[in-house]
């Protein structure tokens, strides 16, 4: 039976200074989050977990890579890292088990990432499991063919940066219109592209709590892709509008100067202005 590699050897193989490549877009998408109200607009579960999943699949194509490349005798005359199959630091069933149980990890904190947001990133981490897998592993690996960088940038840059400011930027509407509530203030949520699914009942379910809004502005074109601007403003109750925002002061909303007094009452003050996604 062959000897187990001591944890020194373990980390040496992961090679550390690749992991900044998955710490520093988790750390540009959470920065991108940040609102007007500063960090604390930031869901740090979420990120938190980004990071687990983006360390963990790091690592893991790091002793896959180690793995396909040392069996197929392509480590036998490189230098740079320590390659443990090459070198025989370890068996190749060995970094193989590394490899996938670092994968799997990957999996189950992109699973508990998806239960909090949306189950669609399951899809998104299979694929980003897939490629590791298949950077240098497999019958076609890509990295033989000068595809390597292209798919670092999907996953490290594109991938990795937009889930976690994604992730990042959803407030709890639920909890945030209770509080407006009990202080009489006004609940505006900027919807952007995620309130288009509010308005579908097979998918409003992705954006719950829109509804407890007091208004809500929709970007469909963002959804659609397209340069077209469409910006919809949706009210719960139109008639509040003037009472809440009315300055009074018919040269800035020539609209509302002629609307009698007593159309409409309201006690809320303030907008809070929240995002949606």
């Amino acid at each position: 039976m062959s000897r187990a590699p001591s944890l020194r050897i373990w980390i040496a193989g992961a090679r550390p200074r690749t992991l900044p490549a998955a710490v520093v877009p988790v750390a540009v998408g959470a920065a991108v989050a940040v609102d007007d109200s500063g960090w604390s607009s930031v869901s740090w579960a979420g990120v938190v977990l980004a990071l687990v999943v983006s360390l963990l699949l790091q690592v893991g194509v790091n002793y896959a890579n180690d793995y396909s490349d040392g069996v197929r005798g392509t480590d036998d005359v490189r230098v740079g890292p320590l390659r443990l199959v090459a070198s025989g630091s370890a068996t190749p069933q060995q970094v193989r088990a590394a490899a996938l149980t670092s994968l799997l990890l990957a999996s189950v904190a992109g699973c508990a990432l998806a239960a909090m947001t949306s189950w669609w990133l399951i899809a998104v981490g299979v694929a980003a499991v897939l490629a590791a897998w298949g950077y240098t592993g497999g019958p076609r690996p890509y990295g033989y063919i000068g595809l390597g960088e292209v798919f670092v940038f999907v996953f490290f840059g594109l991938v990795a940066t937009a889930g976690t400011t994604v992730r990042g930027a959803i407030d709890p509407l639920a909890a945030i219109s209770d509080l407006c509530r009990r202080h009489g203030v006004w609940l505006h949520v900027d919807g952007a592209i995620g309130a288009v699914f509010g308005l579908s009942q097979s998918h409003s379910q992705l954006v719950p709590d829109l509804d407890r809004a007091d208004s809500l502005t929709v970007n469909p074109q963002k959804l659609l892709g397209i340069t077209k601007t469409s910006s919809l403003l949706l009210l719960k109750r139109p008639e509040l509008l003037a009472a809440c925002f009315g300055t009074g002061l018919p040269y800035m909303e020539p609209s509302w100067a002629d609307a009698p007094d007593s159309t409409t009452k309201d006690n809320r003050r303030t907008p809070s202005r929240m995002r949606s996604g």
